[in-house]
């Protein structure tokens, strides 16, 4: 069963950059993300 570590990076191209980075390292089959006000958007677009 997986552990659930916390991952936190600013809303900033770096940090989407990020998050994209540590998903990939994490080689998940799906990734849900959260409707947050459009906050959502760029990161369905890196990823």
């Amino acid at each position: 069963m997986p552990v659930s570590k916390p991952f936190s990076q600013p809303y900033t191209t770096d940090g989407i950059a990020a998050l994209v980075q540590h998903l990939k390292a994490l080689n998940p089959q799906i990734v849900l993300l959260e409707a947050t006000g459009g906050y959502e958007i760029a990161v369905a677009y890196a990823l």
